[in-house]
């Protein structure tokens, strides 16, 4: 066991890859990020499984689809049926634990029966609750709320039942901004009597400068904000490991709820980009005039939307201050993260942990003049970071393999010595690089199914995404507009080649290849068929 490594994963919320010095970017500060960049395998085409937190959190844990492992919306729980791959490290002796936004379960308090989640499925109320729908088992139990902000303001000292989808180890901070619950509202309210003082825009300072509608000026101090919080507890675990049993590898999972809307990073962080230095996006001022009909229609609404992660167009100004604040908050987790590295280094724990960064989703963030997700596929939104640092077989390049989430479990196994479980569908993305292995798939697929209630009343949405070499394949259900884009000769999706005629053999075969694709990863169980 001694010689298995630890592994530290890192996780942000809604971040765009761009927003990292190590991929391109100039002005936002992400030293230690970069470091980990500099001393690893960096990946510049990884995907998301879905561009939506729940969904892709789940593929994370189980490396299946969201149409194989059931969390499809955000809202639904993770089904315990599901094995995830902390199940196998934990029962190969690894100490396991969460930090942070885990979301594999609802954070709000809406139960799966109200009508907000299901208006475009009425049913006949004379039936029975186990006959409305289709499949009985609707894991809207107790044992599913266990992440609720509700369940935690009711029992401040809930204690989870462990193992938790594998986790023995638990401290949430659940939600985003300054209005993060879970333990997090523990440690707060010992640290400061009246903590709800300090939370939320009706609490926030005033500010007549910025104009930003996705956040406001936290009144919540640097030291007692989420990300130091997840900093601290994540330091405490491993000062308290390295007194252990240094026989047995823990796997920590710590998840920063940052940079995700509402936009609130504190004290020197607000202003610590000047939004007149912030770059605009090159596709900021561009519309597809052959866009999908849902997107045309979010630009035509002119409201402002009622979810603060749905799509919303600012004007220049407030553009440049949205992305001037995440990137405010980019820079506070990198500083945590470069703590909790000098914690490994201070233990001597560095030389035999492996260090993940990557994310659960992205961000338009200015692209084509939109900021949010709910909807669109371009890149922005499903392009995540992943950098892979072993240091005890540094490789230090960036990698144009194709990637995504649904391949980090079957990495981390492979890393551990250990097997997948029959119907996990990724790969072992980090050995096919040190191999260089030729691809095993068509290539990669993301899936969003989309409530009417997050698409500020639009209508639901299911959007289907095939990326090959160096093509991107988007179809809307419902609608014959659809995106391909040339990802190698127009990097800013700028030219949708849908309707383009002289595309329509590439289109086809893409088609093809998707659904091949979505053939290979439609589910197999409970027979063990593993499709090359």
């Amino acid at each position: 066991m001694t010689d298995r490594p630890n592994i530290l994963l890192i996780i942000t919320d809604q971040h765009k890859a761009d927003h990292l010095g190590c991929y391109g970017n100039s002005v936002v500060q992400t030293p230690n990020i970069d470091t980990l960049s500099e001393d690893g395998v960096t990946f510049d085409h990884f995907y998301t499984a879905s561009p939506i937190c729940m969904p892709n959190r789940a593929t994370l844990m189980t490396s299946r689809m969201p149409s194989c492992h059931g969390l499809r919306i955000n809202g639904l729980p993770l089904s315990k049926d599901n094995v995830t791959f902390v199940d196998l490290l934990r029962h190969a002796g690894y100490r396991t634990g969460v930090i942070g936004k885990c979301h594999l379960q609802p954070m709000m308090n809406l139960p799966m029966g109200e009508a907000e989640y299901w208006p475009e499925n009425p049913t006949d109320e004379t039936l029975p609750d186990d006959l409305k729908f289709s499949r009985r088992s609707r894991m809207d139990g107790p044992e599913y709320d266990q992440e609720r902000a509700g369940v935690w303001a009711e029992d401040p000292n809930l204690e989870v039942e462990t193992p938790y989808y594998g986790f023995d180890h638990l401290r949430f901070a659940n939600f985003h901004g300054d209005m993060v619950h879970g333990h997090y509202s523990r440690w707060l309210q010992e640290r400061h009597e009246d903590a709800n003082s300090l939370r939320g825009k009706e609490n926030a300072l005033t500010d007549n400068v910025y104009d930003v509608k996705k956040g406001w000026r936290t009144r919540m101090p640097e030291e007692l904000y989420p990300t130091t919080y997840i900093a601290e507890e994540t330091i405490k675990y491993l000062d308290e490991h390295a007194k252990g049993d240094a026989a047995a590898p823990f796997f920590l999972q710590c998840s920063f709820p940052d940079p995700h809307a509402p936009l609130t990073p504190p004290g020197k962080y607000w202003s610590m980009y000047d939004p007149s230095d912030v770059e605009l996006p090159a596709s900021f001022g561009h519309i597809d005039p052959n866009e999908p009909r849902f997107i045309h229609e979010t630009r035509a609404k002119s409201d402002q939307p009622k979810k603060v992660p749905a799509l919303s167009m600012p004007d220049e100004k407030e553009a440049r201050e949205n992305i001037a604040l995440t990137y405010g908050m980019v820079t506070m987790v990198d500083e945590a993260i470069g703590r909790i590295v000098e914690t490994l280094d201070r233990l001597k724990l560095r030389d035999n942990t492996i260090i993940i960064f990557t994310a659960d989703h992205g961000d338009m963030g200015g692209d084509h003049g939109m900021f949010g997700k709910f909807g669109v596929h371009y890149d922005a939104v499903l392009r995540v970071p992943f950098i892979w640092n072993d240091p005890t077989n540094k490789i230090s390049k960036h990698s144009g393999e194709l990637g995504g989430t649904i391949d980090i479990a079957p990495t981390i196994l492979a890393r551990a010595g250990l097997a997948t479980s029959v119907g996990m569908q990724g790969i072992d993305i980090v050995g096919q690089v040190q191999s260089n292995s030729p691809p095993t798939r068509e290539g990669i697929l993301a899936e969003e199914d989309q409530l009417n209630t997050q698409t500020n009343g639009l209508g639901a949405q299911r959007i289907w995404t095939f990326v090959r070499d160096q093509w991107r394949l988007s179809v809307w259900f419902g609608d014959e507009m659809g995106q391909l884009f040339d990802r190698k000769n127009d990097p800013h999706e700028m030219s949708n080649l849908w309707s383009d005629p002289d595309y329509t053999v590439v289109k086809a075969e893409l088609m093809e290849r998707m659904m091949r694709e979505r053939m290979r990863l439609g589910e197999t169980l409970p027979l063990p068929i593993r499709f090359a």
